[in-house]
């Protein structure tokens, strides 16, 4: 039994027309075997950990660098998508988002602020080779995808250290082998440090797991 996908709305409750939004892709899923968890941007550290097949992110109303970090590497890996709901460039630099009104100061003006972050955000997706772009308001393609230039993921076969320190069974449970080597790297921490000196072990890895 094939298992129907599940997916992520975000949006910003306090703005109507992104309740009307929300309200219009609800009607246009209706029948469709997927199920779809609606959520507010205030909800986003919830959401840490989480893995979703699509992610659909309202940013008509507001662009917080927080909020995509958050969400960024939430859906799976390998097949998930990410639908971003954003104004043409030229009109998104008029408007001031949430975001942009918390920053401002007496002394500036609406008319003084830059739009850094928004620019940075539209070069980014149009420099993605997988991204799609279209001015849903006269159903322009702005940037096709790039299909077909990148070979399918494969994961590395396990290979067990000859020596270990931890338990074979914590082991065992690793899944790929970047675990291994995290469990290996950690094992230092069972020495005791030099008289004076401090021991730390970083694990940096990316979000959104390929296959669950």
């Amino acid at each position: 039994m094939v298992k129907e996908p599940h997916g992520l709305y975000m949006y910003q409750p306090e703005y109507s027309d992104a309740q009307r939004r929300m309200s219009k892709f609800k009607e246009f899923v209706e029948g469709i075997p997927v199920s779809i968890d609606y959520r507010p941007y205030k909800d986003t550290d919830k959401l840490l950990g989480t893995t979703v097949d699509f992610a659909i992110l309202d940013l008509m109303n507001d662009l917080k660098p927080n909020d995509v970090g958050r969400l960024g590497g939430i859906v799976r890996g390998g097949g998930g998508v990410y639908v971003f709901m954003i104004p043409p460039l030229d009109e998104w630099v008029r408007q001031l988002t949430k975001f942009q009104q918390s920053l401002l100061v007496p002394q500036y003006r609406p008319e003084d602020v830059r739009h850094f972050l928004k620019i940075r955000f539209w070069n980014k997706l149009m420099g993605m080779s997988k991204a799609l772009i279209i001015n849903v308001g006269n159903d322009e393609v702005i940037k096709e995808p790039v299909i077909g230039d990148s070979q399918p993921w494969k994961p590395r076969e396990i290979v067990m250290p000859e020596r270990i320190r931890f338990s074979k069974v914590i082991y065992e449970l690793a899944k790929t082998q970047d675990q291994v080597e995290a469990l290996r790297a950690m094992e230092v921490l069972l020495e005791r440090p030099p008289k004076g000196k401090k021991v730390n072990v970083v694990l940096i890895a990316d979000r959104g797991g390929r296959g669950g």
